[in-house]
């Protein structure tokens, strides 16, 4: 161990906040790039170099160093990052485990979500027509066929059908989402 080193160590011991400062001055641009190639993500580096230093500062008059303080926050810092890297690795592997094997009420209450996420965007889609055509399609909805609509609204079965094919156009417009027309057009199209 260099001459600073030994020093800085027994500061370090002591509990010299100025040396401990220096170590960390000295040593902190070299962990957090070992820790940042090994893990590849900057606060996750950011978070296992503090971790190190903590550790040094709350457990220093415990800690023996034998060849070089280098080494030592060197090893400790290579010791913190396969631990995190195992324990990411472990949480990948549950997570995957859970998600194989969600309960059956689970998937239909995401299904539920999403169809009422996809009716709501239909809806608000819906909203932006032109008058007449929101009300034909809102007609169309509730089972009504051509004929009852054409009588309902005054105008002839060609406007209506016409009507109808422009909202299909322009709702496929607006959403982006072929789903959410299909699933429309499959529900609600009769007549």
């Amino acid at each position: 161990m260099d001459e600073l080193d030994i020093s800085l160590y027994r500061r370090v011991v002591a509990g010299d906040h100025e040396a401990f400062r220096t170590v960390y001055d000295r040593y902190h641009a070299i962990l957090y790039t070992l820790a940042l190639t090994m893990l590849k993500d900057r606060a996750e580096a950011s978070d296992t170099v503090q971790w190190v230093f903590a550790r040094l500062w709350e457990y220093r008059s415990g800690i023996i160093v034998h060849e070089s303080l280098r080494n030592y926050l060197y090893t400790m810092t290579k010791h913190c990052i396969l631990n995190r890297i195992q324990h990411n690795n472990t949480a990948v592997r549950a997570n995957y485990r859970y998600a194989q094997h969600r309960p059956e009420w689970e998937n239909a209450t995401s299904q539920t979500i999403d169809r009422k996420e996809r009716l709501q965007r239909l809806e608000q889609a819906i909203c932006t027509l032109p008058l007449q055509k929101q009300q034909v399609v809102q007609l169309k909805r509730s089972g009504l066929s051509n004929e009852e609509i054409a009588e309902r609204l005054h105008v002839s079965i060609h406007t209506i059908k016409s009507h109808y094919q422009e909202s299909i156009k322009l709702l496929r417009a607006r959403l982006r989402d072929l789903a959410v027309i299909l699933l429309f057009i499959i529900l609600n199209a009769r007549g």
